[in-house]
């Protein structure tokens, strides 16, 4: 074995362990001590890390290409439902389940960018990056780890960020850095995941809902057979979520 291949089979085998212990977490979370959106945040301690695509499908051998669109469908209707439920947040232009190797995405929904964001419009991200999930673990059940840490990171970072820039203060407006860590101090940090978790819990009854749950599937497997819809096609299933 050369070097390289050695180190090709070390990262291989630290997605595995990574895996294995992501998936012990979610075996001890327990419903007498955590609220289904601490469940799901929880997992914001898990240390996943990113490899190269051919590394994470040897970890995941057993799913067909059928399900994994099926779950990209579900994660990227999640996304588009959770910008629908607030009002504050800018509209969805196009959704996506082709995989896009530049960015080892399997999926993506992108929406309408403004220059400048309030903190309302900033908590709207918030729960569009918390969607995707959220839409997985309502309709199929397991979620996928990898989109998983990658949102909970997205929407970690622009909490920290309405906890650093505006605090109680809501008029203020600031360009975001979306690839800018926040960096805060420890009681900083801890508001922050407090404020994440408030967030989450009152999202999670409107992706319970059975008419929603409905909706959410009928777009996931309309964006899943088609592999993308624009903004007109998608507002179709959205308008009618309650």
């Amino acid at each position: 074995m050369n070097l390289e291949t050695k180190k090709n089979a070390v990262k291989v085998e630290e997605v595995f362990v990574a895996k294995q212990n992501a998936q012990k977490v979610f075996e001890n979370m327990t419903t007498e001590t955590q609220s289904p959106a601490e469940k799901l945040l929880a997992t914001m301690q898990i240390s996943v890390p990113i490899f190269f695509p051919s590394a994470f499908m040897k970890n995941n051998l057993e799913e067909s290409k059928l399900k994994e669109g099926e779950r990209t469908g579900n994660h990227e209707a999640g996304h588009a439902a959770a910008c629908k439920f607030n009002q504050h947040c800018t509209r969805i232009t196009y959704m996506t389940t082709i995989p896009d190797p530049r960015t080892n995405s399997r999926g993506r929904t992108d929406f309408k960018t403004r220059p400048n964001y309030n903190k309302k419009q900033l908590e709207s991200f918030v729960e569009m990056f918390l969607g995707g999930s959220m839409s997985e673990g309502v309709l199929t059940g397991p979620i996928d780890l990898a989109g998983l840490q990658n949102d909970l990171k997205m929407a970690y970072n622009i909490t920290c960020l309405l906890i650093q820039h505006f605090g109680e203060n809501i008029d203020p407006e600031f360009t975001i850095e979306w690839s800018t860590p926040c960096q805060m101090n420890e009681e900083m940090k801890d508001k922050a995941g407090t404020l994440l978790i408030e967030i989450a819990d009152r999202m999670l009854p409107r992706f319970q809902d059975e008419h929603n749950k409905k909706i959410l599937q009928e777009l996931a497997t309309s964006v899943t057979e088609k592999g993308w819809l624009m903004e007109e096609q998608i507002y179709k299933y959205l308008d009618r979520l309650h």
